[in-house]
């Protein structure tokens, strides 16, 4: 239940970020933005995985170097989404960077969000 909910804000989140953020836009359907979705949180997945092998990077800079690996994790899949789908445009690298950090609050408070809800 909880890995539904999480394509649903992911792709719901990206659809967010084409509104607040000007010269990255999103033209497809909701079967694409479903697709998105998934694609976003199997991202997050490797995340984890990447995670669990930075540990020691993490550790020595604070917590810091996994915010970093969140970011550039985001920046690879909505830059990849652009370059493979002709209905997600970025018009720029301040497009992108827009888009990831709006992608990356959306996506920690909806974790936060499920693990209060769904124990």
């Amino acid at each position: 239940m909880s890995f539904l909910l999480k394509i649903v804000g992911n792709g719901a989140a990206f659809y967010i970020a084409t509104y607040f953020v000007e010269g990255f836009t999103f033209t497809g359907n909701i079967v694409m933005l479903a697709w998105i979705g998934l694609l976003i949180t199997l991202g997050y997945i490797a995340k984890s995985i990447l995670g669990f092998i930075t540990l020691p990077l993490s550790f020595l800079s604070l917590g810091l170097f996994s915010v970093v690996l969140s970011l550039v994790i985001n920046a690879g899949i909505v830059l990849g989404l652009a370059i493979a789908l002709e209905s997600v445009q970025l018009a720029g690298i301040s497009a992108l960077i827009g888009a990831v950090f709006i992608l990356a609050i959306a996506s920690a408070v909806l974790n936060t969000t499920l693990r209060i809800i769904l124990p």
